[in-house]
């Protein structure tokens, strides 16, 4: 086996800058704040009843790549549960073009349970693993059978990880 991992500190000097740039979404109602975390997994040749589908790095503007995956993914009528990046801020804008494309489909927004970080993936990443083992499991969702996770910032790459059953 080996720990994989990974932390992510929030300096006093990182907390000020970050403040400053950030100033008009901490006016928003909803915006859960800044956060540091930390995440490791045990890697092993055992499977865990969970596995790693699709991971997609979008460096483009438009952000074709993930949108067709989750176009052709929801059309196929499985259990999904999309986990958001979402934190209540001027950034949610970046969520728009995909939102279009999510429609109803169950969505949770993971921020608001480990605030607003850089790594806060590695977050979602473990509660879909729990998800999907139904270690938790929401009361408003029932098993799914696939987690979305997408993650996203204005004018950054975006990210979708796709974790489903074995």
């Amino acid at each position: 086996s080996v720990l994989l991992g990974g932390i992510d500190e929030l300096t006093e000097l990182k907390h000020e800058l970050v403040t400053r740039l950030s100033k008009a979404q901490k006016e928003s109602k909803t915006y859960y704040g800044q956060g540091e975390g930390s995440a490791f997994f045990s890697i092993s040749a055992v499977p865990s009843g969970v596995k790693l589908d699709t991971l997609i790095l979008s460096p483009n503007s438009k952000h074709e790549d993930i949108n067709d995956y989750l176009l052709k993914h929801l059309a196929s009528g499985e259990k999904t549960l999309i986990l958001t990046g979402k934190s209540g801020g001027n950034g949610d804008e970046a969520y728009k073009p995909a939102d279009e494309i999510i429609g109803t489909t169950a969505t949770l927004n993971y921020k608001k349970y480990c605030g607003d970080y850089p790594t806060s993936c590695a977050f979602a990443t473990w509660l879909a693993s729990e998800l999907l083992q139904q270690t938790v499991v929401p009361e408003e969702f029932s098993r799914p059978e696939h987690v979305l996770i997408y993650h996203a910032y204005p004018d950054r790459a975006h990210t979708l990880i796709h974790l489903s059953v074995c």
